[in-house]
């Protein structure tokens, strides 16, 4: 299996405001909707200092609103011919499957999650063919992949040349972290992260021994450090991971 991880270089910042309402409007959403999100947008200014000294108004024509919630869901429908360049290449991982004796073909080219894109495929030949959508959709819609912060992992051999995303040769990786989870090129994929949540368990061990905090009541001082860290701590991406206990 050939996966790439990739990096989108600023890319809510990246988001074109004039390119994202004709991107809505092709998504079908409700006029009154889109202009709305026009006033939220329209004449946003800001002023800079710099060495003691302010500049003049400086408008903002593109960019998402960092923090904002809508900002994942405007950018997922931004990117959304990205999307669906990769679906409708045919290409991806294949997942095919038998049901009630028929075959049916199944592939995935990938997964998605806001800015945070993984390709998969069977081979490197398809590999680059999904990056090569990539790099033609992205260009279209004035998006940069930073290729120093993606790489390719290979969980089988590594034959071939060298990948390519937008005219820049992808690195070969044995780890990379995903939505917070490190994934590595072992049999074992999920060895890094077990590792760093074994570390994490000792480390709340030696926090839950600390003399200064039996000063409070004990329970109350123990469900407060096991429900706000220990919980958030160790069970990060347990809803899509299947992790030894």
């Amino acid at each position: 299996m050939w996966m790439a991880y990739l990096d989108i270089r600023g890319a809510y910042d990246s988001v074109v405001h004039p390119k994202l309402w004709r991107k809505l409007e092709e998504a079908g959403m409700n006029g009154w909707m889109i202009n709305l999100l026009r006033e939220m947008y329209r004449e946003n200014r800001v002023k800079i200092r710099w060495e003691g000294q302010l500049t003049e108004w400086v408008e903002i024509k593109r960019g998402l609103r960092q923090g904002c919630p809508l900002s994942p869901i405007l950018f997922m429908l931004y990117i959304r011919e990205l999307e669906k360049g990769l679906e409708e290449s045919g290409v991806g991982l294949d997942m095919s499957v038998r049901k009630g004796g028929v075959h049916e073909e199944q592939r995935i080219p990938g997964l998605i999650y806001a800015d945070d894109v993984v390709l998969m495929a069977n081979s490197r030949e398809d590999l680059q063919s999904l990056l090569d959508i990539c790099a033609q959709k992205a260009a279209a819609l004035g998006l940069e992949f930073c290729n120093a912060k993606s790489g390719v992992m290979v969980f089988n051999d590594l034959s071939g040349g060298p990948l390519t995303l937008q005219g820049t040769e992808v690195a070969f990786v044995q780890k990379y972290k995903y939505l917070g989870v490190w994934l590595t090129a072992n049999p074992i994929y999920l060895a890094e992260h077990e590792r760093l949540l074994w570390e994490k368990t000792k480390k709340y061990s030696a926090l839950m021994k600390c003399r200064a905090l039996w000063a409070y009541n004990r329970f109350e001082v123990t469900r407060m450090i096991w429900k706000g860290v220990m919980v958030p701590g160790l069970t990060f991406g347990n809803a899509v991971l299947c992790v030894d206990a």
